[in-house]
């Protein structure tokens, strides 16, 4: 998952300025501010900086609504086979206090952008077990999609002893903490009308 890091160098601006741009700064200017959240959308980036509390507020299924409706909805009780479904794009609006600041943490589901995270996550996953069954050395890459990051290496034995060797495992813990941000995108904003903007953008995912 990418990180603010991530999206500065693909972009070759600063961390400050991407944080700015996901932050509704207004020190910088409308265009770099969308090019900065269009970035962020097409990485897949959701904050985990932020706090537990708001995280888990994020992710909670309840309470998310379509553009134009007040009716409340349950993303578990979503058919996501049927296309009007699986084309629209949920959010929530979550106030949140950052400092002396009153801002709000906009929170967008997709189940078409989940669908394309999953697909993309069990091609790594293959390759990730093609590497298990090699032979040899294993070590993680840089790339934060790196099919490493799936692989668990375990040195020592169940009784606490020394392994004579490295044993690799598919690391199912690691892909289960991943597949909790399927579909999800996040952003804190003190400007108003966001929701319309981010939900475009989350549209061309």
């Amino acid at each position: 998952m990418a990180t603010i890091k991530d999206i500065a160098n693909k972009l070759g601006v600063s961390i400050s300025t991407v944080s700015k741009g996901l932050n509704g700064a207004s020190d910088i200017s409308p265009q770099l501010r969308q090019t900065v959240l269009d970035t962020a959308v097409e990485m897949g980036y959701i904050t985990k900086k932020m706090k537990k509390e708001d995280r888990d507020i994020a992710l909670d299924p309840t309470q998310f609504r379509r553009v134009g409706s007040g009716r409340f909805i349950d993303l578990r009780e979503l058919d996501e086979t049927k296309k009007e479904v699986f084309e629209t794009v949920y959010y929530k609006e979550i106030p949140v206090i950052t400092g002396d600041m009153d801002e709000t943490l906009i929170v967008t589901y997709s189940p078409k952008y989940k669908a394309y995270q999953k697909k993309i996550r069990e091609g790594q996953i293959e390759r990730a077990k093609k590497i298990i069954a090699t032979p040899g050395q294993k070590r993680k890459g840089k790339n934060q999609n790196d099919p490493m990051r799936f692989v668990k290496k375990t040195s020592v034995t169940s009784d606490g002893e020394i392994a004579e060797k490295n044993v690799y495992d598919l690391d199912e813990e690691q892909i289960q903490k991943e597949e909790m941000y399927d579909g999800f995108y996040a952003v804190i904003t003190n400007l108003e009308g966001d929701v319309n903007e981010i939900i475009k953008i989350n549209k061309q995912r």
